[in-house]
């Protein structure tokens, strides 16, 4: 009985174990996707910027081939 009891309560152990592996894989998942989506959008802030830049730049050149 005791050895029934033991190779239940391991079983529950492993089954317990591969629950909260399942549970940390998600959540790396979880937070891999919200990095991602935090680099795209810093991405898209500094293409605005170079591209405000290269405006920027390019009016300067008109207006300074203008004079």
């Amino acid at each position: 009985m005791a050895l029934r009891d033991a190779l239940r309560f391991v079983a529950g152990l492993h089954a317990f174990n591969g629950a909260i592996s399942e549970l940390e894989d998600v959540v790396e998942k979880i937070l891999f996707m919200q990095l991602a989506e935090k680099w795209f959008a810093l991405m898209s802030e500094d293409l605005e910027v170079e591209e405000d830049y290269i405006e920027d730049d390019l009016e300067h050149n008109r207006v300074m081939t203008w004079q």
